[in-house]
């Protein structure tokens, strides 16, 4: 039996080379009009743009922060896709050359990424007027909009999962400390909920280089497998702890929700 319309949109997954392909034909590709790219209109008006810092061109700052992106990469992946579309939505957002380029167009661009951002299971996040776009975690959501959690600890739990902080050993340890000093202060609630686990997250946080020293031997604090171990394996070992972190901060959640759960079930069992 023949498919669906519906059914086809609902089963089919993006391709994300060819989600790359029409973006680079989109900011690369040439207007009909007067033969100028997307590129071209941003690098006309760079200089306005509030986070150029102290580049001149757009050509020079592709070059100081590494951005090269080419029409048939060698190494393409889902971040390779994600980075691409993170440059093109700032510069672009941010461009101004209504003259030439109107607004309509300009949410053409915009919208059509936040589409696949979408589509791909990413959620976008925002900090000092740039966006970056970062895998939709339920936790990690629920966590940030928690009303305890200042608004810099918010933004850094959803920033862990960013593609950037792979191998970024200090930045994820920062964000780590953050969250063991809300914890600590909450240390005994959770050990209300769950004595073990509190125990093992906390054991994880003063051992594994993190609020303490755990690789110098003269620091009083010292482990021999932290010491040694390579970067990935700590970067795995931080990735376990953030978990365990979002997982504390889910339980301190839940209890305070007890009275109403007990309530409701009453409620269900009960009522005739």
């Amino acid at each position: 039996m023949r498919k669906t319309f519906a059914q086809v949109l609902k089963a089919g997954k993006i391709d994300l080379k060819n989600e790359y392909t029409k973006f680079y034909d989109l900011f690369y590709g040439k207007d009909s009009r007067d033969g100028r790219s997307m590129a071209d209109i941003v690098s006309d008006n760079f200089i306005n743009l509030h986070f150029r810092g102290t580049c001149l061109s757009l050509e020079e700052f592709d070059r100081i922060n590494g951005f090269n992106f080419q029409e048939q990469p060698q190494d393409f992946d889902e971040e390779y896709l994600v980075s691409f579309m993170e440059y093109i939505y700032n510069l672009v957002a941010y461009i101004n050359d209504w003259m030439y380029f109107s607004d309509i167009n300009k949410s053409l661009y915009l919208n059509q990424i936040r589409l696949v951002v979408d589509k791909i299971g990413y959620m976008s996040i925002c900090e000092e007027g740039l966006t970056s776009f970062v895998p939709r975690d339920c936790n990690a959501i629920a966590v940030a909009e928690q009303s305890d959690i200042p608004d810099d600890v918010s933004y850094r739990v959803l920033e862990y999962s960013h593609h950037s902080m792979k191998r970024n050993i200090e930045a994820k340890k920062d964000t780590l400390i953050k969250l063991a000093s809300i914890l600590e202060a909450k240390r005994k609630n959770l050990e209300a909920l769950d004595d073990k686990f509190t125990s093992d997250l906390f054991l994880l946080i003063n051992s594994c280089n993190i609020r303490h020293n755990n690789k110098d031997e003269s620091s009083g604090k010292y482990r021999k497998y932290i010491a040694e171990i390579e970067d990935d394996g700590l970067e795995k070992i931080y990735d376990e702890i953030y978990q365990m972190c979002l997982l504390a901060f889910m339980k301190l959640e839940h209890n305070e929700r007890k009275a109403w759960l007990e309530d409701t079930k009453n409620n269900i069992v009960n009522t005739k």
